[in-house]
């Protein structure tokens, strides 16, 4: 005979317990027809595989690398808005000099870029994350998003670029 003691220690202690969350992947691209023109910023979410959001938005003037890290910025807001945070968080950008910023492999000159790159480092110590390069053709989805924002002149809410405590 067995003598039950202490129970099932995972019911016991469910805060203590380690859990596996769903990975979040976040893609995200910026356009800018001119370089600088009108530029849009793209962001795809997926959740365990499953698309959960997707939008683009209109930046107004801008050169291609702010829109890249405006589509970086939005699209970690709209991770946190989402309560997303405590999932392992996969970016993908097709952006090199912003992969390698925000790796810390490349040096920030840029003054415009420098201040978008500092609140990018702010979100991002919020979460675990791990940024990924990768081919244009594997970010189709999210350009198509940046696209659609200059196309549409997609505003982005008001609210969320409050949240962000950035202004165009």
């Amino acid at each position: 005979m067995q003598l039950k003691l202490w129970g099932n220690v995972a019911e016991t202690f469910p805060d203590q317990m380690p859990t596996t969350r769903e990975p979040v992947k976040l893609f995200v691209d910026g356009a800018s027809r001119g370089n600088p023109g009108e530029a849009g910023a793209g962001i795809v979410i997926t959740l365990g595989g499953a698309r959960i959001f997707q939008d683009g938005f209109y930046l107004g003037r801008g050169t291609n690398n702010e829109a890249e890290y405006w589509a970086l910025l939005l699209g970690l807001q709209k991770v946190i808005d989402l309560s997303l945070l405590e999932h392992p968080l996969f970016i993908f950008s097709d952006s090199q000099l912003l992969v390698r910023q925000i790796r810390g492999e490349y040096r920030v000159k840029n003054l415009a870029l420098r201040r978008l790159f500092d609140r990018a480092q702010g979100l991002l110590r919020l979460c675990s994350y791990t940024i990924v390069h990768v081919l244009r053709e594997y970010n189709k989805e999210a350009d198509a998003m940046a696209n659609k924002g200059v196309d549409e002149h997609a505003v982005i809410p008001l609210d969320m670029l409050e949240r962000l405590g950035l202004a165009l």
